[in-house]
């Protein structure tokens, strides 16, 4: 019975030592789950109020979009001069360009209804049904904002948005838009931070628009508690019963523009998701480590009682007459090696605890003192983040924990990675990007980031180890670099349309007076002088704009099977009249053929033939030799000219490059042929190379392009045979805006026996096509008042117009320019200056049958 009671006695003072030493560390646990719950729960409640005022602010942006769209047509000139017929089609036009106006509406400052683009033109108009807006608009000469109205079946809720059209200080009309309540919803779809619903409610507390069930919510006035709510403050945070749900946490933040609230909502039962979660984690963690202890107790308390029983029957046998049996020696052994072994393992694990302290502090040390951001990260999200990130971004370490750091993260980044990061926890992959992290001034920098997975014990990924990098200096500088790319890609082209535009009539002037015969040699001489001169300068714009669809990899050859001799005779024909030196061509005896784009190769010569004939004595020698090495065709353009210091030679391929003693003897060019004739030979898959012995030593082009067999003939392309001039008469509509180039153009074409007229401007064009019913229009693309391709969409939605030929006629030749004019519904793209031949080509083409 004393054993028994002894024995109890152990096991229950076993269980309280260690149930004193495990329940306040299961209170502290206990205490950091409450405050990672807390923080994550205002985390989340950040993150909602954040983004239902960036919302707000991206809806008056939307808004003033708008605004400026209704500032601009106000003042348009067919509105001033009371030509509403045009007005009708600028506003339509206006319309489909921007998409996301359903209407448009004009109203005297009276509410008078005088044009409606949902109605024919012309068509007598109802009086519209609330004029309140139009009345408030024309009195206090500013833009009014109604609340949701419920339109026709086919447009359900919209919002109506009044703008006064203010001429010579007088409000003459009131322009009015519609916009539906799908505009909206698509536009809150695009915006709305993801796994959350966002919603816009009018003045009057009425919903407009809502990303989740829009359809059945549109219409529907708010709950009488968020009605309350809404009316006394402008922004905050509110929980209670929803539209759709009966608990929610919503934020809510007015638009000054509108006085529109937009609000972004989750359930409650997202937000306390966490803490319930981390409750059940808890109990859990908190029922296992009293299992675990109250077994290891037992166990160890049976030891022990084996070892105190067997001292009480010693002790007794010591005091009793008779001698007893002495107790037993593997059961002391046991207590001994039990307590040996406890003792070395409690040893072990605390130098297993003292090397992983000091791994952590020297971990912590180098994270700190790195330039970088440095985080580790579990399925829950951020465990550790360095000092950089409190410096940077203004939010304490103890706030970045779990996902309380995503606040901080620029929205588009955040959405755009999201699924990165759920792919690399669930396949193990390190994921590496580029994200921008918003700073202490409420600026953003993009950060370059890599993380690496850390496998646990069981091969199973526990955590993430990561950095960031600021390159937000550096990736400025590139965008800087591609901006600036861009700009001069467009410098490019827009000067190049600006010198087409006088070269146009330039080149329709030429073509009247070589129609004209003169005998007089003089005149001959001059206009022969002035086609060159304009064929030179149309040649250096080309060059130009060569140069920078090579660089931003748009130029495509087309390649074909063609003959080295061919390819020669075209070069020379182009460059002899600037080769005044003597010529000597050396040929293979043999055909020789290459997979070659014709125009582009011997554009190549011709540039190559140009330069000696440029840097060459009138008294010198130009010699083009080809031959057949190795199946490569050696091509070598070699003159007795100034030469080339060889300091300068690894430079000469360069855009823009020419050598000092070129430059002082320089006959013209801009310093690109070379550099454009290597990138065509470079996509030809050959080199091209530059030797010299020095200045006034002449120079040598080499240029090796890969061989091809003798094609078939069969295979070989036919010539392309320009159509004969038919001499039929045709109605000709020129559209330009330069009075010169429409005027010669015209002239010409009456010359042939053509019925023409001539427009200024687009909306003038359409007008002339409706009434004239040309055969052809050619029309210029830069109009004032209503653009080329606009005209040519109006003229083409009109039954009359769907027949007609029209081709761009324009100083934009470009690839997508020319995809541009397709769409648009153009037959033809011709580009500035045209050649009147491309003219007639045309009417002759099967497009006029």
């Amino acid at each position: 019975m004393i054993g028994r009671l002894r024995a109890m006695s152990v096991n229950r003072h076993l269980l309280l030592v260690v149930l004193s030493a495990l329940l306040p560390l299961l209170l502290v646990a206990a205490v950091l789950a409450y405050v990672l719950v807390d923080e994550k729960r205002e985390a989340t409640e950040h993150l909602l109020e954040e983004s239902a005022q960036r919302l707000a602010q991206s809806l008056d942006g939307e808004l003033e979009r708008s605004l400026a769209a209704l500032e601009g047509l106000s003042h348009s000139a067919s509105l001033r001069s009371g030509d509403l017929k045009a007005f009708y089609a600028e506003a339509g036009a206006l319309r489909d360009k921007l998409r996301i106006w359903d209407n448009v509406i004009l109203l005297s400052p009276s509410a008078e209804h005088l044009l409606n683009l949902a109605r024919p033109y012309g068509v007598r108009l109802p009086p519209v049904p609330q004029p309140q807006g139009t009345l408030a608009a024309a009195a206090t000469r500013k833009p009014y904002f109604s609340n949701a109205i419920k339109g026709r079946v086919e447009t359900d809720w919209l919002v109506y948005i009044a703008y006064p059209a203010i001429h010579d200080g007088e409000v003459k009309y009131v322009l009015g838009v519609t916009m539906s309540y799908r505009y909206w919803t698509k536009w809150l779809s695009e915006r709305a931070p993801a796994g959350m619903t966002a919603g816009i409610i009018d003045g009057d507390h009425v919903i407009l628009a809502r990303t989740r069930d829009p359809e059945r919510v549109a219409g529907q006035p708010v709950q009488d508690w968020y009605r309350r709510v809404l009316s006394s403050s402008v922004s905050g945070l509110a929980r209670g019963a929803g539209v759709s749900d009966t608990d929610v946490v919503v934020a809510y933040h007015r638009s000054p523009l509108s006085g529109w609230y937009v609000n972004v909502l989750t359930t409650g039962a997202a937000l306390d998701a966490p803490m319930r979660r981390t409750a059940l984690l808890v109990s859990l963690a908190v029922l296992a480590a009293l299992l675990i202890a109250v077994t290891l107790a037992l166990r160890r308390g049976a030891v022990l009682t084996r070892g105190i029983r067997a001292l009480q029957e010693a002790l007794e046998s010591l005091r009793g007459p008779a001698p007893r049996v002495p107790p037993a020696r593997s059961e002391i052994s046991e207590v001994r090696s039990a307590m040996q072994a406890a003792q070395h393992t409690a040893e072990v694990l605390a130098t297993r605890q003292a090397q992983l302290l000091e791994s952590e502090s020297k971990f912590r040390t180098i994270s700190h003192a790195m330039p970088a951001i440095v985080w580790v990260t579990d399925d829950d999200g951020i465990v550790f983040i360095n000092e950089r990130w409190p410096e940077l971004t203004g939010q304490s370490p103890e706030r970045a924990l779990g996902q309380g750091w995503t606040a901080m993260v620029h929205p588009d980044d955040d959405e755009r990675l999201s699924p990165l990061r759920e792919r690399c926890r669930r396949t193990g992959e390190t994921y590496e990007g580029e994200i921008r992290y918003r700073t202490r001034d409420g600026h953003y920098r993009w950060h370059a980031f890599r993380a690496v997975p850390a496998p646990g014990v069981d091969g199973r990924i526990e955590q993430w180890f990561g950095c960031a990098v600021d390159i937000h200096d550096a990736k400025e500088a590139q965008e800087a670099l591609k901006e600036a790319d861009r700009r001069k890609d467009e410098f490019l082209a827009t000067l190049s349309h600006e010198l087409r535009n006088p070269l146009a009539p330039i080149r329709n002037a030429l073509y009247f007076l070589n129609r004209r015969a003169d005998e007089d040699p003089a005149v001959r001489a001059a206009q022969e002088m002035m086609d060159r001169q304009v064929t030179h300068m149309v040649r250096l714009i080309d060059d130009l704009l060569d140069v920078s669809r090579i660089t931003r990899g748009r130029l495509q050859l087309r390649r074909e099977p063609v003959a080295l001799e061919k390819v020669v005779e075209q070069a020379l024909e182009t460059s002899r009249p600037h080769l005044v030196q003597r010529l000597t061509v050396a040929l293979p005896s043999e055909p020789v053929f290459l997979d070659a784009d014709p125009v582009r190769l011997a554009q190549v010569l011709s540039n190559l033939l140009n330069n000696a004939a440029k840097y060459t004595p009138k008294s010198g020698h130009v010699r083009l030799s080809a031959a057949l090495q190795d199946g490569e065709v050696v091509l070598r353009v070699k003159d007795d000219g100034i030469g080339i210091a060889r300091e300068q030679l690894p430079d000469l391929f360069r855009i823009f490059s020419q050598a000092s003693e070129a430059i002082e003897r320089s006959q013209g060019g801009l310093g690109i042929g070379l550099a454009l004739a290597r990138s065509l030979v470079e996509l030809h898959g050959g080199t091209i190379e530059a030797f010299s012995e020095g200045p006034g030593t002449g120079s040598e082009f080499v240029v090796r392009l890969p061989a091809l067999a003798t094609p078939d003939p069969a295979q070989a392309r036919p010539p392309k045979k320009s159509a004969a001039y038919s001499g039929a008469v045709r109605r000709v509509l020129v559209v330009d805006d330069v009075e010169d180039s429409a005027r010669s153009l015209a002239a010409l074409l009456r010359m042939d026996g053509n019925e023409v007229e001539t427009a200024a401007d687009g909306l003038q064009a359409v007008g002339k096509a409706e009434s004239f019913k040309p055969d052809l229009i050619l029309m210029d693309l830069g109009l004032p008042n209503l653009g080329g391709v606009e005209a040519c969409e109006l003229i083409r939605r009109q039954p009359w117009g769907r027949g007609i030929v029209i081709a761009a006629m324009t100083g934009w030749g470009q690839d997508e320019d020319r995809r541009r004019t397709r769409e648009a519904g153009f037959d033809a793209h011709l580009v500035k200056p045209v050649h009147y031949e491309a003219v007639r080509a045309l009417l002759a083409s099967p497009l006029m049958a």
